[in-house]
């Protein structure tokens, strides 16, 4: 099993192991052929509960509804390279917050 491949091409065929992908996730996705894989095993990040110092970073926005719009257009594109029997495990709400967004 390889536990980490750079999206450094686009993928049509070859890969034939399990395989984590790391990057950003429009990144990654964009670069994957249509009914790619089987299984999406994902946490997004929170809206406004973390700062990861990343340049974009989901969850960093001042508002809600830019947030919700970047995860749809995330998701638009995991159904997209989901196969037609694939599955998508989504965690949302493992965490709390105290209120401050500061």
């Amino acid at each position: 099993m390889q536990f980490i491949r750079e999206p450094c091409q686009p993928y049509t065929a070859g890969i034939t192991e399990s395989t984590v992908f790391q990057g950003d996730a429009g990144d990654v996705l964009a670069r994957l052929p249509d009914r790619f894989f089987r299984c999406c095993v994902t946490s997004p990040p929170y809206w406004g509960l973390r700062d990861y110092k990343a340049d974009g970073q989901i969850g960093a926005e001042d508002d809600p509804r830019p947030y919700i719009s970047r995860l749809v257009a995330v998701f638009q594109q995991v159904r997209r390279v989901l196969t037609d029997d694939g599955t998508v495990w989504l965690n949302i709400g493992d965490s709390y917050t105290s209120g401050n967004r500061g």
